[in-house]
C-alpha cells in the first residue's frame, strides 16, 4: 500500500507534497534566511528589552553617578532596540507564511485544483 506524504496548512487543507515539479532548492534556501531573521531578530530583541530594563533598574541603585548614567545609557539603549529587532523578527515570520502561501498556489495551479480544494 502506498502511502502519499500530506501537509497539513493553517487552514486545515491537505496537499499531497509528493511530485511536486518546482524548484524547492531556491525556495527551501529563502525559508531558511527568513527562519534565521525571524530566530535572532525575535530573540536578540526580546533580550535586549529585558537586559535594558534589568540594567535601568540597576542604574538607579548603583552609588556611583558616573558609573549609574553609562549603566543607564546602555539600558536606554538596549530598551530602544527592542522594537526595531521585533519588527525585524515579525517581518520574517510574515515572509515565511507569504513563501508558504505562494508554494501552496503554485501546486494548485500545477495541478488545476479549485481554490475550495486548496484552501
Amino acid at each position: 500500500m502506498e502511502m502519499t506524504q500530506q501537509r497539513i496548512y493553517s487552514t486545515g487543507s491537505k496537499i499531497p507534497t509528493t511530485n511536486v515539479h518546482h524548484d524547492h532548492d531556491a525556495l527551501e534556501a529563502s525559508w531558511s534566511w527568513w527562519h534565521i531573521t525571524a530566530s535572532v531578530g525575535i530573540g536578540t530583541g526580546f533580550l535586549s528589552g529585558l537586559l535594558g530594563l534589568v540594567l535601568t533598574v540597576v542604574s538607579s541603585s548603583v552609588g556611583n553617578e558616573t558609573a549609574a548614567s553609562d549603566i543607564g545609557r546602555i539600558g536606554t539603549a538596549l530598551i530602544g532596540a527592542f522594537l526595531p529587532l521585533m519588527v525585524l523578527g515579525v517581518h520574517s515570520l510574515d515572509k515565511i507564511d507569504d513563501a508558504a502561501t505562494a508554494k501552496r498556489i503554485e501546486y494548485c495551479k500545477q495541478h488545476g485544483l479549485s481554490d475550495g480544494q486548496c484552501k
